[in-house]
């Protein structure tokens, strides 16, 4: 088992880190809230795990490319639903040539903590 050093975190606040400064494009992650992420690079992915105050909030898995192919990402998202369980498809609306459609954008997977 690899061993977690502190350059595998990164704090937002507001700060350069490893991998730069990291910046998101939705609320969820702010600078100066007291956000952190580890990441963990394995041998077809990378997790990161995002924490609230040193409480974990959330796990997000990229995975390397060379996993897809061959695939298309409705075929990836099936394989990952058989091992993880039904997703949320979330769409997204895109706009090209003038021609306006939604297009699935990612899967979402949520833990009941009721």
């Amino acid at each position: 088992m690899r061993r977690l050093w502190q350059e595998d975190t990164i704090k937002f606040d507001g700060q350069k880190g490893p991998l730069g400064r990291v910046e998101s494009s939705s609320q969820e992650i702010v600078q100066g809230q007291g956000l952190s992420m580890l990441y963990i690079k394995e041998s077809k992915s990378t997790r990161y795990f995002f924490f609230s105050n040193d409480s974990l909030f959330k796990m997000f898995i990229a995975f390397d490319k060379e996993i897809l192919e061959g695939k298309n990402f409705k075929d990836f998202g099936a394989a990952m639903q058989t091992k993880f369980g039904k997703a949320q498809e979330v769409y997204v609306n895109q706009s090209y040539l003038g021609v306006k459609e939604k297009k699935l954008d990612h899967l979402l997977w949520r833990v009941d903590h009721g």
